[in-house]
């Protein structure tokens, strides 16, 4: 958190069409995660976790993780807040990277307070760190229409049924959903990453003219994009109730199948104003 500076979210940039710009606040960020935490508790704790700070085009450096809990070095917690604890983890190819563990609800306001603005979570959780826990689906439009990535879900979703999968959706909170299924944890990395990427092939070559697995822009002509990069080993992906930082505050929701085909029309369509009310109205 930077003194005198509490605005992380230009209201003049990104402004997606037909919603309203506002400037978003740290305070008004704390209260929403303060509003959330227990909810956003459950999809948290034990899953190794990056942070992103407020202001910032990227995610926290190695030191920055520890840093950013050190009561030495950020403001007191309060009388029932215990930091969240940071692990390390070695990462294939690189050094070993820090990650920080929620397991109470008071410390993901804490952790906004200290300037956190999203939360980014692995697929498995610390005790277990190499047995991913489900698998993660990222469809991403080729342009800014949300039609053709909702068909995508509901395409996606079928061909999980059919192999006796559960599948669950979520906004991104930027242009995409995520369609998250369960699996056991008893699988490796390579495993669920291998399981995935067949999972996607099957259904690009069923609907080639809809659909794509190619990472280059250029190749995608126009396809829904779905993303299985997510699936690999220090791989992590924005936690569900997450904010982001744009315009407005949107968050990454968890919705219902009922929902994304009768009400939502835009991956931005529930922020920091009005999670709550969702919240209320049905559960988690």
């Amino acid at each position: 958190k930077q003194p005198g500076n509490d605005t992380f979210l230009d209201s003049k940039a990104g402004k997606p069409s037909g919603m309203v710009s506002v400037e978003v606040k740290q305070e008004q960020l704390v209260d929403y995660y303060s509003s959330v935490a227990g909810v956003m508790l459950k999809h948290l704790a034990g899953h190794p976790l990056i942070l992103k700070p407020i202001g910032s085009e990227a995610l926290v450096e190695l030191a920055d993780v520890a840093e950013l809990v050190d009561n030495s070095k950020a403001s007191e917690p309060g009388p029932s807040t215990t930091p969240p604890p940071v692990i390390s983890i070695t990462h294939p190819n690189r050094e070993s990277i820090h990650h920080v563990l929620c397991d109470k609800p008071e410390q993901v306001p804490y952790l906004a307070e200290q300037g956190t603005v999203s939360f980014y979570r692995c697929t498995s959780t610390a005790p277990d760190i190499e047995s991913p826990r489900y698998l993660i689906f990222d469809l991403n439009p080729a342009a800014d229409d949300f039609r053709p990535v909702r068909l995508a879900a509901f395409r996606l979703r079928r061909q999980l049924e059919s192999l006796s999968l559960e599948p669950f959706v979520m906004t991104t909170g930027r242009n995409g959903l995520h369609v998250v299924t369960p699996i056991r944890p008893n699988h490796s990395y390579d495993e669920a990453r291998s399981l995935a990427s067949a999972i996607a092939r099957l259904i690009t070559e069923r609907y080639p003219e809809e659909l794509t697995t190619e990472q280059r822009t250029e190749r995608r002509h126009g396809r829904t994009y779905i993303n299985v990069l997510h699936n690999a080993f220090g791989q992590i992906a924005v936690a569900p109730y997450s904010v982001r930082d744009l315009p407005a505050g949107p968050v990454a929701t968890p919705i219902t199948w009922q929902e994304l085909e009768e009400s939502i029309y835009s991956s931005r369509q529930f922020n920091i104003g009005n999670v709550a009310h969702l919240l209320n109205q049905r559960p988690d």
